[in-house]
């Protein structure tokens, strides 16, 4: 049986703080994406999460 295909996105004013969050407390992988602005984070079971910087919260971007 094959792994179903899990993706997710996540949106952060804090993209560093949010990958050490995942990295530290879940021993997730991180790498970053070279053709974005994103950050990768995958979970021992294979889900991929797409980290993304967005607007502080009360601010516009």
């Amino acid at each position: 049986m094959t792994q179903p295909f899990v993706f997710m996105d996540l949106r952060t004013a804090d993209p560093g703080g949010s990958r050490r969050f995942y990295t530290e407390l879940f021993g997730w992988r991180v790498a970053d994406v070279p053709a974005g602005p994103a950050t990768v984070i995958q979970d021992p079971n294979g889900a991929t999460i797409a980290l993304w910087e967005s607007a502080a919260p009360g601010t516009t971007s």
